[in-house]
Parts: structure tokens; C-alpha cells; sequence
């Protein structure tokens, strides 16, 4: 089993081919309930591309880890015990995701996408600590590091058209000790 410095543990789980920071945009307006941000002096009025079509007033950018668990230096790296039930899965987890979240609603809300593949939604979801572990079935999306981007995305609001998350991990960069490892 390897062994990493803080350093290297800290660049591993936060920005490497296995996990990414990314922004997480909470929209008060689309019922997600966190605690009031602070006023945003000067803001005004959100144009498009800047917070969407909802006032930036509305939303609340926070930051979160999105970790592809079931790579092997992942596994080695964090220790993490992965449950039974997601054998045969890529599992994928959120650190860091706030607000109030349900396994249905988050099954409901999240996609793995790969270009010329249809996004597969995650068969488990479940709780582990701070984080959240999604499970997408190896069979019905089988990958490989011929695939471009592949995208794990979570959508908000209503009618779950908008963004909350979105990460972006490419599989021929996913590779451990001259193996894929997703």
C-alpha cells in the first residue's frame, strides 16, 4: 500500500484525475433551505452566465469534493470502507453538500454522463459520515480511457433543471500504477 505526505494526501483528494473541488450554487428561490447569506452589496440585477437567470441575491456559491471512491489510489489513499452493496458500482462521493438532502431526492437529482453514452442515474445512494456516496452500475455504463469527459452532475430546483454541482473527471488521466483505475 503507498503512502503520501500531507502534501500529496491534500493535492490527491481535493484536485487530482480522482477528485475535484467544484462550486456548489445553492438557489434560495428553488426551496433549498441554508441559512441566509450575507448581502451582497452592488450586485444587482444577474445577467446571464453570471448567476443563471435567478438574482445573485439568490444565490449562495459554496464549494464541495467530489471524490471517484472506487479508484484504487483512492481507496488506498483515504482507507475509506466502501459497503458491500456498491460492489460492481463506481462509486462517487460528495464532501462538503449542504443544505437539506434525501437518498430519494438526491437519486432522483443525480446523473453520470459520458459523451455518446445516456446518462445513468445512481442505483444507491446513501450517507457515510459528512459525505454522501453515489453508486452507478460498471454494467450499464461501462467506461474505459477511450472515453472523453465523463460529467457527474447533481440538478436542483423544482423540476431539477438547474445545476447545483457539476465535476468533471477524464478516464485517461485515471490511471494508477499503469491501470485504469476507476
Amino acid at each position: 500500500m503507498a503512502e503520501w505526505t500531507p502534501e500529496e494526501m491534500a493535492q490527491l483528494t481535493t484536485n487530482s484525475p480522482w477528485a475535484k473541488e467544484v462550486p456548489a450554487q445553492y438557489r434560495s428561490a428553488m426551496g433549498d433551505r441554508r441559512p441566509d447569506p450575507e448581502p451582497m452589496q452592488g450586485r444587482g440585477e444577474a445577467k446571464v452566465g453570471e448567476c443563471g437567470l435567478v438574482p445573485c441575491a439568490n444565490v449562495m456559491p459554496g464549494r464541495v469534493v467530489v471524490i471517484w471512491e472506487s479508484a484504487l489510489v483512492m481507496r488506498q489513499a483515504l482507507r475509506s470502507v466502501i459497503p458491500p452493496e456498491y460492489n460492481g458500482h463506481y462509486v462517487i462521493s460528495i464532501r462538503g453538500l449542504q443544505g437539506e438532502q434525501t437518498p430519494d431526492r438526491l437519486q432522483a437529482a443525480t446523473d453520470l454522463s459520458a459523451k455518446g453514452k445516456p446518462p445513468l442515474q445512481p442505483g444507491l445512494v446513501s450517507r457515510r459520515n459528512g459525505s454522501w456516496l453515489f453508486g452507478f452500475s460498471r454494467e450499464q455504463m461501462p467506461l474505459d480511457v477511450n472515453d472523453k469527459d465523463v460529467y457527474f452532475t447533481v440538478h436542483t430546483g423544482s423540476i431539477l433543471k438547474d445545476t447545483l454541482l457539476r465535476a468533471s473527471f477524464s478516464p485517461k488521466d485515471m490511471v494508477y500504477r499503469g491501470t485504469p483505475a476507476l
